[in-house]
């Protein structure tokens, strides 16, 4: 789940629950996250800038961290493959 740019605080309890939450990707521009709010959260990564307020929550609460610098290019890198074997497929008919 990519939150919205701009967003500044995450409520208390805001995704409690989500069970289905893997990955949350924290844009810079948050500056509060309260205890609770990925409460009940299984299996979950909070990915947001290196030195960023995401990452310093997520050592506070014991959350794995992952640098969205390397999760964005990861993802790129993914998209470009399957852009290009689409392209192949649909020029060679694969």
């Amino acid at each position: 789940m990519e939150l919205p740019r701009g967003l500044t605080t995450i409520g208390d309890c805001a995704l409690e629950g989500c069970t289905a939450l893997r990955k949350i990707l924290i844009s810079s521009t948050v500056k509060s996250i309260k205890l609770n709010s990925f409460k009940y959260c299984s299996a979950k990564t909070i990915y947001g800038e290196k030195g960023g307020y995401a990452e310093k929550y997520a050592a506070a609460a014991g959350i794995p961290f992952g640098d969205m610098s390397v999760y964005a290019s990861e993802s790129m890198v993914f998209t470009n493959a399957l852009l290009f074997w689409m392209l192949l497929s649909t020029r060679y008919r694969l």
